[in-house]
């Protein structure tokens, strides 16, 4: 409500408020809302160890957005670099059918990043994501 002004003013700091308070409550799209708002800024500044924390916890309960979030930043190194685990998360979420798990996983694939080099499976996933409608992967 207060991220897109539903009703009432915008404000991203109220926004982040209520997502952490849901959060807390094992409310897990609350958990990675409030962890995309504290790894981007909006509405606090950046906290990316404790964005992590929050993928890490939705993550572990199968969220998959969150598990594509926390591998994305293990594998930008946005905090510890870690390749190998973040291409994990990317396999699992994009065994729930992500799409953009299932680029990032396939591009990981391709070119060996974390991973052993598998172009033809790394194809497959971007295939798969490409069938989505995913654009990054229909222009590969």
């Amino acid at each position: 409500m207060y991220v897109t002004a539903n009703g009432v003013a915008k404000d991203m700091a109220r926004a982040l408020k209520w997502l952490l308070a849901a959060a807390k409550q094992d409310h897990l799209e609350a958990m990675n809302c409030a962890a995309t708002m504290l790894r981007n800024g909006l509405g606090c500044e950046i906290r990316k160890e404790e964005a992590a924390r929050w993928f890490e916890k939705a993550g572990s309960r199968g969220h998959a957005e969150a598990q594509f979030n926390l591998g994305e930043m293990l594998c930008d190194a946005e905090i510890a670099p870690d390749q190998e685990r973040g291409v994990l998360l990317f396999e699992k979420a994009a065994a729930a059918d992500l799409d953009f798990a299932q680029y990032r996983l396939g591009y990981a694939l391709r070119q060996g990043s974390g991973t052993e080099i598998d172009v033809p499976r790394g194809m497959q996933y971007i295939e798969k994501a490409a069938k989505q409608g995913l654009p990054q992967a229909q222009y590969m």
